[in-house]
Order: C-alpha cells, then sequence, then structure tokens
C-alpha cells in the first residue's frame, strides 16, 4: 500500500472470518480511493490457507503523496504537542477529542475526495465519520509508540468499532467496559459569541451495551475480549464518571456545585449526565415554562445571559452552552 501497488494477496495460514484488511481502508493510508477483496481458499506450501486478493484505485500519483503526507506530519505533531508529558491515555484521548472538535467541521457535501481519511481529517479540517474515527486512532497511535504503551495494550484495528452506517473508536481496550468514543457525534459544529466550540462528552466513554442502543452504532465489530485491559476495572474512562458529573439520583444542590465548578474552570458548556431514565427525565422540566426552573439555578449562580441547552436521550445528559450567540 505505501509502494501503491494496483494489487496485493494476503495469505492466512488460519480462516479468516472477514476482510481484516479492509478494517485497514483509510487508515493511514490516505492516498486509497477504493479497493475490492475476494476471498478464497487454497493450497500454499502443501497447507490449506485462505488468501485474498485484492485491488486498489488511489486518489494521485507517488510524487503527491509524499507531499501530503509531510503536510499531515507536520497536522500530527500540532496535536500531539498539546498532550502533557505525563499524561495517561485518558488524557490524551480528551486532548485528542477536544481539538479533532475544535479544528474539523463535519463535511455535509459527502462529496470531498479525502472525506473519509486521515489527510480530509487533519489537513483539510473536514471530514465524516470516518476520517474522523482514523484521524483520532492515527493520532492515539502516534502519541501511544512515543509515550512507551505496549502496543498490545491499544487497539490494533482502525477504526476500531464500525457498523454499517457509522464508525467510532475504543480508545483504550476492551468495548465490554465503558471506553467507546465517538468525536463525530459529540461534534456538534456550533460555537459561543466569542467563536468558542461547545466542546461535547456525550458519547466520550460509552460500555458496549449503551452505544448499542443507538441504531446507527449497532451491529458493532469490536476488539479481542481476551486483550489484556488497559486500566483496572474500576478506572472509569466515561468522561462524566472520571470528572465527577455523573449522578445516580437528583439531587439540585449537586447540580448546581458541579454547574459552579465547570463556570470556574472557565468553560462554556455546564453540564451533568444521570444514571436513571427518572431523573434524566426530571430534570427535562427544568426547561418547561420557557426554562423558568433552569433560569432560576443559573441566577442563582450569577448567570444572566443568554445560553443554549440540549437534552441528549442517548447518554441521559443535560448540557447548558454560555455565551450564546445573541440575535441581531
Amino acid at each position: 500500500l505505501r509502494e501503491m501497488q494496483p494489487e496485493i494477496c494476503v495469505i492466512s495460514l488460519l480462516p479468516l472470518e472477514h476482510d481484516t484488511l479492509g478494517l485497514y481502508y483509510g487508515y493511514p493510508y490516505f492516498w486509497i480511493k477504493s479497493y475490492s477483496a475476494v476471498g478464497r481458499r487454497g493450497k500454499w506450501e502443501g497447507k490449506n490457507v485462505t488468501y485474498y486478493e485484492y485491488s486498489f484505485t488511489y486518489t494521485q500519483d507517488a510524487s503527491r503523496k509524499e507531499a501530503m503526507q509531510a503536510q499531515v506530519d507536520q497536522a500530527r505533531e500540532s496535536y500531539l504537542s498539546l498532550i502533557p508529558e505525563d499524561a495517561d491515555v485518558w488524557e490524551a484521548s480528551r486532548v485528542l477529542h477536544d481539538e479533532l472538535i475544535r479544528r474539523v467541521s463535519y463535511d455535509q457535501t459527502l462529496k470531498r475526495e479525502h472525506c473519509r481519511d486521515i489527510y480530509g481529517a487533519l489537513v483539510e479540517e473536514s471530514a465524516v465519520c470516518q476520517g474522523y474515527a482514523y484521524a483520532f486512532s492515527y493520532l492515539m497511535h502516534n502519541w501511544a509508540e512515543r509515550a512507551g504503551i505496549d502496543a498490545d495494550a491499544l487497539p490494533n484495528e482502525y477504526p476500531t468499532v464500525v457498523s454499517e452506517d457509522h464508525a467510532w473508536n475504543v480508545a483504550a481496550i476492551s468495548a465490554a467496559y465503558d471506553t467507546n468514543l465517538d468525536v463525530t457525534w459529540d461534534d456538534i459544529d456550533k460555537t459561543d459569541r466569542n467563536g468558542e466550540p461547545y466542546i461535547m462528552y456525550n458519547y466520550f466513554g460509552m460500555t458496549e451495551e449503551e452505544i448499542s442502543r443507538i441504531d446507527s452504532h449497532a451491529a458493532i465489530s469490536a476488539n479481542d475480549a481476551e486483550v489484556e485491559y488497559l486500566f483496572e476495572e474500576e478506572y472509569p474512562f466515561n468522561y462524566y464518571k472520571h470528572e465527577g458529573y455523573y449522578l445516580t439520583e437528583f439531587d439540585r444542590e449537586k447540580i448546581a456545585s458541579i454547574f459552579a465548578e465547570q463556570m470556574e474552570k472557565g468553560s462554556n458548556l455546564l453540564t451533568v449526565r444521570f444514571e436513571r431514565e427518572e431523573d434524566y427525565e426530571q430534570i427535562q422540566t427544568w426547561v418547561e415554562d420557557e426554562q423558568k426552573l433552569l433560569n432560576e439555578l443559573l441566577n442563582d449562580l450569577g448567570y444572566e445571559d443568554a445560553y443554549y441547552y440540549w437534552t441528549v436521550d442517548d447518554s441521559r445528559t443535560f448540557s447548558v452552552g454560555l455565551y450564546a450567540p445573541l440575535e441581531e
């Protein structure tokens, strides 16, 4: 693929259940335009083998590819420079998640040549879900190598989780825990009046069971469940659990305390997540009667400016976007 060969044959001594090389389509080979694969069984050195015959087409010639790779490398270094030297996988994931949201816009046209690969996401800063997912994986993989993390402790299929309709990531090891992460769906492409994006965390750390409730995320293909988990089992990868914004019961004072903490940190987003459906339904009453109850809480916190609010059923999150653009 690096040499842009038009045809490649891959042989395995073990039967392959699916087109494994296909999972790498677009990662990190942004110069691939399309490919086809035919799986067969045959004899090789006297043994029964499975082999795939691939045919590839490319978006440009080799000379242009090298210049484009240099642009990808430059963008990669810009992203990785933002990760603190002592960061763990959670913090590295958060930094990359946030920065991709700041820089990349969803390609609504679906027609850009590189909207499904890392060049589109990292250089052109316009991509669809596949481009977001490949870019996150590419950056995480490069960071992990430099941080000295065992390669076996990170996903080796990119994007790690795919369905027929969507692509996202597993940021650590097992989709059985809460490490599913969807940068695309957290990027709402909306900014406050200062031009700062609202960075959502609705899909930062969801379990396989949670994310499989979403129609577009169903029918997943995940990592080998036998791979050792990178963290202790109780380690909360979910953003809300990790940061203490996850509520097991409805508590107005606790919500006020969380919002106050987020405001003190200078965030333009106030957000909480609920474990129980009934508590999530209760906070939705805050936006009835022209947001009377929500206005009362925000006023108690000293905020009387314009705002957005979002309720997300999939993750049972409630968020308030501060400093909303004023109507002209």
